[in-house]
């Protein structure tokens, strides 16, 4: 009896070992997904944020470079060597921080 429960055990065990590398595989396919939902979230923002013309000069279009980002030099990378892929996501990283660096820092407009 006790080399049944035993084998129970293991077997729960393995199964569940197996459903977390199920889980964790599902996680790794849906970053994947979720990065193009929000490189077209990033894009229809960027439309968004021209269109109202809170911001002018570059700080107008870094939400559009965010989104267009994605589709033209970060999937792409993705295929490519370790080193592009990583470049390529470095400097999707240095969009945001002039994102952030945007929204912290108020404009302020030269009185000419």
């Amino acid at each position: 009896m006790t080399t049944y429960s035993a084998k129970t055990r293991a077997s729960s065990v393995i199964r569940f070992c197996g459903q977390l590398c199920l889980l964790a595989g599902l996680l790794v396919m849906s970053y994947g997904l979720f990065s193009l939902v929000m490189g077209v979230a990033l894009i229809l923002e960027g439309v968004a944020v021209l269109r109202a013309r809170v911001w002018d000069g570059w700080r107008r279009w870094l939400p559009l470079a965010l989104g267009i980002w994605v589709f033209v030099p970060l999937m792409p990378a993705m295929g490519l060597p370790f080193e592009a892929a990583e470049a390529a996501m470095a400097g999707w990283m240095l969009l945001f921080a002039a994102l952030g660096w945007c929204l912290a820092v108020p404009h302020r407009r030269r009185a000419d």
